[in-house]
């Protein structure tokens, strides 16, 4: 009976050992399916940005679209007028465009002051996943080799168990 006892709780201990191990692949799994989840919510924010960026340009692209119609017209209408009318007219309308290919100019390094941050939030983004990675496979590195020497430790201890068994009978 003292043989069926000890044999009972070695078993016990093995089932356990392998409960543990299990836990530990499903804890990956679970931080893998993590990432996936995390990589997948980085990309569609980037593909937000890079859709309201593109909303903006179009929204500036149409609200100047309006103003050039409109210097075209004054341009138009100053030819039909005299030619002393013209000359006036002329230059207002060339201080006009310069001011708006000031605000275009404006607009155009907003863009790419834009692009250049996107771009500097992605390689972020990037560099944290890699080191959340390294962080995470070294926990499980640790987590390994801490179950390996209990494991060991164990296996020992039953080892002179056995033997003190067998001496005994």
């Amino acid at each position: 009976m003292a043989m069926d006892k000890e044999t009972r709780e070695y078993l016990d201990q093995k089932y356990i050992g392998l409960t543990g191990k299990e836990d530990l692949e499903k804890l990956r799994q679970e931080m893998k399916a993590s990432f996936r989840q995390l990589k997948e919510e980085g990309k569609t924010q980037l593909l937000e940005w890079k859709q309201g960026i593109i909303t903006a340009l179009e929204e500036s692209r149409k609200q100047w679209s309006p103003e050039l119609g409109s210097v075209r017209e004054e341009i138009l209408k100053a030819l039909e007028r005299e030619g002393k009318d013209v000359l006036p007219s002329i230059q207002e309308t060339q201080s006009s465009l310069g001011e708006l290919k000031t605000g275009l100019n404006q607009i155009q390094g907003q863009a790419r002051q834009l692009v250049t941050d996107v771009g500097t939030l992605n390689e972020k983004v990037r560099d944290g996943m890699v080191e959340v990675k390294e962080e995470l496979g070294a926990m499980i590195k640790f987590s390994y080799a801490d179950l390996e020497k209990k494991l060991n430790a164990l296996e020992a201890r039953i080892q002179v168990l056995e033997k003190i068994v067998i001496q005994q009978t």
